[in-house]
């Protein structure tokens, strides 16, 4: 994250308003699905610049949590994705409310 010209901070960011299976689950389906979703949310992020809005520190220490944006080139214009969104639509989490998730049914 850079915070300013010269000045880059490494952080950990919770993507605001969207909640994936844990990668630590005990739930085997749960394992799979973080995996999947880990893969997913690399390809997009690997895709172009991110800008991050909306920050704020998160409940855990030592992360932040913010709106992820994908910035993308469309025809010659400059777009934004919302990272979020496109996890939720690619069926790799659910919008996060706050609530704990569902228990293990498989």
């Amino acid at each position: 994250l850079r915070v300013w010209f010269g000045q880059d901070v490494t952080v950990s960011v919770r993507i605001r308003g969207f909640d994936a299976p844990e990668l630590k689950s005990k739930c085997p389906r749960d394992m799979v699905l973080a995996q999947e979703a880990r893969v997913a949310l690399g390809q997009i992020l690997a895709s172009g610049p991110l800008v991050l809005r909306e920050i704020g520190r998160d409940k855990y220490g030592g992360r932040i949590v913010a709106s992820v944006e994908i910035a993308s080139d469309v025809g010659g214009k400059s777009a934004r994705d919302d990272v979020a969104a496109l996890m939720i639509a690619g069926g790799y989490g659910r919008p996060y409310d706050g609530r704990a998730r569902a228990a293990c049914t498989s």
